[in-house]
């Protein structure tokens, strides 16, 4: 089971949610921190969660990729 699994159904286990609300709440904090964190670290932690690539127009879309040295 992948980390992000794991924290899902946290989510749901604390909330007492339904495990597609436990999931659209994570969804919602990754967006959250995706949009405030650096990129470095936000890549870093979505490589850690083993997180699906977030859709079009979420953090990972509407950063620009690092610039190359």
């Amino acid at each position: 089971m992948a980390m992000i699994d794991e924290l899902v159904d946290a989510v749901a286990r604390a909330a007492q949610l339904p495990s597609i609300q436990a999931a659209q709440a994570v969804d919602g904090m990754l967006r959250f921190l995706g949009a405030r964190l650096p990129s470095p670290l936000f890549g870093e932690l979505q490589a850690r969660l083993q997180a699906a690539p977030m859709p079009p127009g979420g953090p990972a879309g509407s950063r620009p990729p690092p610039a190359s040295p």
